[in-house]
């Protein structure tokens, strides 16, 4: 175990060196597609309103014209200072608050929650539940593409739905008397957790912009992390309060997902940024519709009509009607 540990660890530095060595190589590029994107979704939000169908849910138009309001400018577009003091800062603050800490208390209490009287299992059963589920949780690593595709098909905050839902469902796993059962706990809680840890960075790189993403996430961190703390205290409660019985401290852990959810709630109701909801579909500009024309037969010297190529002439176009 010790040799997976060292190795693990030797991994981790290699990877951090990389994404350094990544941001300082590709750093002015990422900055540059970001300010290409925010000018993309400057025009495609007037041509909504042109079209008349005014601001959709999670829009981030800045632009005001004869009939349309101003609208909020989006955070990418703002101060640093100005970026935290915003409702999406203390809604991601309070998400990897809570949900890291959830996921210390697992590993950190792994031992002796399958040493307490709920399975009442000999010392070599616990030995080998401890290793088993150790080994599994690093492999969590192969799940991080999964909130990566949840945010682009479905955007944060049903991938925050989702993730309270991974948390809450091996919590109540964990209150079952049943030793094996809690495999199934390890491997959902596994996928959980990888998920919890890209979900944050996610949000700020592409809710904040890669121009502060680093100071917003290192703050972020930073105020977060005095609540790890609270492991200790949690098992020396666990231990005497309740006899050894780690079932309320499950439920203390279900509970605790509640503020989470009302806080995504609330960012779907607050927040104007484009990623915060479902992707909006492209539409069509009234007035118009968008026709395939059918290739015009060739001429003898292979070109179409009006001496065009037929490649060129089965091009798409807007119609008026």
């Amino acid at each position: 175990m010790s040799t997976i540990f060292a190795w693990y660890s030797l991994f981790t530095v290699a990877m951090s060196v990389a994404l350094v060595a990544l941001w300082i190589v590709n750093g002015p590029s990422i900055l540059a597609a970001g300010a290409q994107d925010g000018a993309q979704d400057d025009s495609e939000s007037l041509a909504t309103a042109e079209a008349g169908s005014g601001a959709d849910y999670g829009a981030t138009a800045t632009r005001s014209g004869a009939n349309s309001a101003p609208t909020a400018v989006p955070l990418q577009d703002r101060s640093f200072m100005e970026q935290i003091k915003t409702f999406e800062f203390v809604f991601v603050m309070a998400f990897a608050g809570i949900h890291v800490t959830r996921g210390n208390l697992f590993l950190g209490l792994l031992e002796s929650f399958f040493d307490s009287p709920q399975f009442g299992a000999d010392a070599a059963t616990v030995s080998y539940f401890v290793n088993l589920t150790s080994a599994l949780v690093p492999l969590g690593c192969l799940c991080a593409p999964i909130v990566d595709n949840i945010i682009e098909r479905f955007g944060f905050a049903t991938t925050s739905y989702a993730i309270a839902v991974m948390g809450a469902t091996y919590s109540l796993l964990m209150l079952s008397s049943s030793i094996n059962l809690q495999i199934v706990t390890a491997v959902i809680f596994l996928v959980y957790r990888a998920n919890l840890f890209a979900f944050p960075p996610a949000f700020a790189g592409r809710i904040f912009g890669p121009r502060t993403v680093g100071r917003v996430s290192g703050l972020m961190w930073t105020l977060m992390s005095p609540v790890q703390f609270i492991l200790s205290p949690a098992l020396h409660m666990t231990l005497t309060t309740f006899e050894g019985d780690f079932r309320p401290l499950q439920l203390m852990q279900l509970v605790a997902i509640v503020p989470v959810v009302i806080l995504t709630y609330l960012l779907t109701r607050w927040s104007t940024e484009k990623s915060v909801g479902p992707p909006t579909p492209k539409i069509p500009r009234k007035g118009y519709v968008e026709l395939p024309l059918v290739d015009p037969p060739l001429a003898p010297n292979g070109l179409g009509v009006r001496g065009t190529t037929a490649a060129a002439e089965s091009r798409r176009m807007s119609i008026a009607i």
